[in-house]
């Protein structure tokens, strides 16, 4: 599950995307056009790239004796969880792309755009909502005291997690006195939808790790 927050930390970063959708945007540029695009100095922009690269969500490539930045290269990870957080925001990117004027990006949608998608990642940064996330999609409705005792907090933790998880339409409350949690309909909102579904799937490959 270290993975699933590291990668989600990685995109979970206002600068991070900006970088992500100028190299979209326009392919090869190398560290110093890219600070001049999205007002950093280079060794800012040195810095945000590194994860991004660690992550396969860009990739870097030498041109004479600088180093250009270009979109991942399909295929440059094995790994399904990562693969499909690739797609998912290759998509992000172009679907910011389509919305923007042919003369320049309203500086409104892009902080929109931003922010929405920080949001969506800050959802799995922390890996006590992962384990109970992962706890409901095995379990199914569990009441706030068994899903704390299972998971090893205190009720009050427990229910700070799941209110997060519950305002980013990731878990439903059913029924009072005790209500019961379990984890949202994959369905809506297509980029929750579509990360909830990564998650999960990586979760479900846990499980049969771990059978084996």
């Amino acid at each position: 599950m270290e993975l699933i927050v590291s990668a989600c930390r990685t995109l979970a970063n206002r600068q991070r995307l900006r970088l992500l959708r100028a190299i979209h945007d326009r392919p090869g540029q190398p560290v110093h056009a890219l600070a001049t695009t999205v007002k950093l100095t280079p060794d800012a922009v040195s810095h945000q790239l590194k994860p991004l690269c660690d992550y396969h969500f860009i990739r870097a490539a030498p041109s004479g004796r600088r180093v250009c930045y270009h979109p991942a290269l399909a295929g440059a990870t094995s790994h399904p969880f990562l693969r499909g957080m690739q797609r998912l925001v290759e998509e992000a990117v172009r679907v910011a792309g389509q919305i923007r004027t042919p003369e320049k990006v309203c500086e409104f949608d892009v902080k929109g755009w931003e922010e929405e998608l920080v949001k969506l990642f800050t959802t799995y940064t922390h890996l006590r909502r992962l384990l109970i996330l992962r706890y409901l999609s095995a379990h199914g409705g569990t009441p706030i005291a068994t899903l704390a005792e299972k998971i090893g907090m205190s009720p009050d933790a427990a229910y700070r997690h799941l209110d997060k998880l519950l305002r980013r339409g990731v878990v439903v409350c059913i029924g009072k006195a005790p209500a019961h949690w379990g984890v949202a309909p994959v369905s809506g909102d297509v980029w929750r939808t579509k990360l909830l579904a990564l998650v999960l799937r990586e979760f479900k490959s846990y499980r049969t790790t771990t059978a084996a």
